[in-house]
């Protein structure tokens, strides 16, 4: 599931502006809390590296989302759904995913 968790981590972040690949992992370290910054800024590089169609890197050295991903099985919706379904417990050692959630979910329910 991890890659699901950056995709749509980076999206989300994305959506309120364009932003550098470091300001990305601290907001996400900040807002969400996530444990380890050098496995989230790997993760995040990935994201780019793997999401061309959905991602632009401008001239700033800021990236611009172009698109979400709508996908079936990697998009939010589908993301959403997968965490609806986690077994009891999940987020009790996963408290950033359920911050990530919570963001994601508010975020849908309000129709943005």
């Amino acid at each position: 599931m991890g890659t699901v968790v950056y995709q749509n981590l980076v999206e989300f972040l994305l959506e309120e502006g364009d932003k550098t690949e470091e300001e990305i992992v601290e907001e996400a370290m900040k807002r969400f809390e996530f444990p380890n910054k050098d496995e989230l800024t790997h993760e995040v590089r990935m994201q780019f590296i793997m999401g061309k169609d959905f991602f632009q890197k401008l001239e700033n050295e800021k990236y611009r989302l172009l698109k979400l991903d709508n996908s079936p099985i990697t998009g939010r919706k589908a993301f959403l759904e997968l965490l609806n379904n986690s077994p009891e417990g999940y987020f009790d050692t996963r408290p950033h995913i359920k911050k990530l959630y919570d963001a994601l979910e508010n975020k849908m329910v309000a129709g943005l």
